[in-house]
């Protein structure tokens, strides 16, 4: 399945740029989480802060240059959508994490490694498929 997905050219296109917005995403939370913690904040809190930028960055993003759709009509819904995979991909990294780590007994940083790649396309799929829904199917290769 995971084959005849990645033969589509539209489909690797939009998987290759869900990538970059993650890893932009990913990047803005270490330089905010730094920058919050550097100021005296609290680790917690501005691990937080870092989330919550980093969210609202890849959801525009993934909105506006992943999937192409430039309307705004449902960006309400699309965020509430967006905001829930993403705390469900949270919820699955600790989860697999903690299988990983305790029951297998892999290193941490091997085990994250692995989580983050399962739980990043189980993340888009759902993005693509639900998310986006409406307008996943619609990019086209002028929307570079």
């Amino acid at each position: 399945m995971l084959s005849k997905f990645l033969d589509n050219f539209k489909d690797r296109r939009l998987l290759f740029r869900y990538g970059i917005s993650g890893l932009t995403g990913a990047f803005l939370s270490i330089v905010i989480f730094w920058l919050l913690e550097r100021t005296g904040m609290w680790y917690p809190l501005a691990a937080t802060g870092a989330f919550v930028v980093a969210l609202f960055v890849n959801f525009l993003m993934q909105k506006f240059w992943t999937f192409g759709h430039k309307i705004l009509g449902e960006i309400k819904r699309e965020f509430v959508w967006y905001t829930g995979v993403a705390i469900f991909g949270l919820v699955a990294n600790i989860a697999l994490l903690h299988v990983f780590i305790e029951r297998i007994h892999l290193v941490p940083l091997i085990s994250q490694a692995i989580a983050v790649c399962i739980v990043s396309v189980i993340n888009f799929l759902l993005n693509k498929n639900h998310t986006f829904k409406n307008h996943a199917h619609s990019y086209t290769d002028t929307n570079r």
